[in-house]
């Protein structure tokens, strides 16, 4: 079974999430957006998918455990 992966990425209040079964919502803050990608994902960890949730930094760039500061 594939992962589910869901990126969270957009900015000045047209947050979005790729990954979601609907791609047309639209969130007012990156927070929003990680709790949409969540809530997913609770779906994906009960169908018995692994899950990789992304958020970008400030600086866009994606950081992974263990990367170099």
């Amino acid at each position: 079974m594939e992962p589910a992966i869901f990126n969270v990425g957009g900015g000045e209040g047209a947050f979005h999430v790729t990954g979601l079964p609907d791609r047309t919502i639209n969130y007012v803050t990156k927070e929003a957006a990680f709790e949409g990608a969540v809530a997913a994902a609770w779906t994906a960890i009960r169908e018995g998918r692994s899950v990789v949730i992304r958020v970008r930094g400030a600086d866009g760039n994606d950081s992974a455990p263990g990367d170099a500061a």
